[in-house]
C-alpha cells in the first residue's frame, strides 16, 4: 500500500474529530471512511504508527506519551479537548 500524502492523512483526521466534536467530545460510532485506519487516523496511517514522523505528533506531543494534547483528551473526552486537537490538524500546512 501507498503512503498517504499529508493532504490526505489532514483530511482524514479531520473527519475523526469533526465527529468527536459534532458528538460532544466522543464518538465511537467513526464514519465508513476512516475505520479501517491504523487507530482511525490518518497520520497513524500515513506513518504506520511511527510517531516519530507524525506532523500531528511534532506539534501536539506523541499520542502514547502522558503529556500529549491526545493523552489529555483520553483522560477527559470532552468537547474542549476534542476541538484543540482538530484545531491543531487543520493548522497543519498543507503539502
Amino acid at each position: 500500500m501507498t503512503q498517504l500524502s499529508l493532504n490526505e492523512a489532514k483530511r482524514l483526521s479531520i473527519i475523526k474529530w469533526e465527529a468527536h466534536v459534532k458528538a460532544g467530545g466522543d464518538e465511537w460510532h467513526y464514519p465508513s471512511e476512516i475505520r479501517s485506519l491504523c487507530c482511525h487516523c490518518g497520520f497513524c496511517e500515513r506513518w504506520n504508527m511511527e510517531c516519530e514522523q507524525c506532523e500531528f505528533g511534532k506539534i501536539a506531543g506523541d499520542c502514547t506519551k502522558n503529556s500529549s494534547l491526545y493523552s489529555l483528551w483520553c483522560y477527559d473526552r470532552n468537547i474542549e479537548n476534542a476541538q484543540s486537537i482538530l484545531n491543531i490538524i487543520k493548522s497543519i500546512p498543507d503539502e
